[in-house]
């Protein structure tokens, strides 16, 4: 279902980023296939990226999405959000067994996150200047993506714009 009384995996991913301006395919596949790929380790991985993961009887099919919640601090486990056939909208962990066997990888979707470290460089840019925006895993408290110290984020290209709105 595509919600918001039911929800399949790619019905709840579409649904949520809608509600944030982002438009997502209605299929595993069609959303595997969006934004860009999240190479490396899981360490590379930032809040909201879709997660892929293979369909449960044919392993070189994309079958199931979720959105990536948060690494642990030990570095071997993750947590992410989607909706499963039995049991609805819920929370798991890349280290059951079910999920770690098919997963396939991760989709960057949203623009990348800047570190609340990076606020001094941000407000010293002089009007109408444009940044590429780095990667962080985690926000920190301050952190944001649509609006820091007064300057816009461009979602579709990922930069970080200076002038007002």
């Amino acid at each position: 279902g595509s919600g918001p009384r039911a929800f399949d995996c790619t019905g709840f991913t579409k649904y949520l980023y809608k509600k944030f301006g982002y438009d997502l395919e209605r299929s595993s596949v069609g959303q595997s296939k969006q934004g860009r790929e999240v190479s490396g380790s899981w360490s590379n991985f930032q809040k909201g990226d879709l997660v892929v993961f293979a369909a449960r009887r044919n392993a070189s099919r994309v079958g199931h999405i979720g959105i990536f919640i948060e690494l642990d601090s030990s570095g071997r486990d993750f947590t992410f959000i989607h909706a499963a056939v039995k049991g609805g909208i819920q929370i798991s962990h890349i280290t059951e067994k079910y999920y770690s066997s098919r997963f396939l990888g991760a989709r960057r979707i949203l623009p990348d996150f800047v570190s609340h470290k990076d606020e001094k460089v941000v407000e010293a840019l002089p009007e109408n200047t444009v940044i590429d925006v780095r990667d962080t895993l985690r926000l920190q408290e301050g952190d944001m993506r649509r609006a820091y110290g007064g300057r816009a984020l461009d979602g579709h290209r990922g930069r970080w714009i200076s002038e007002r709105p």
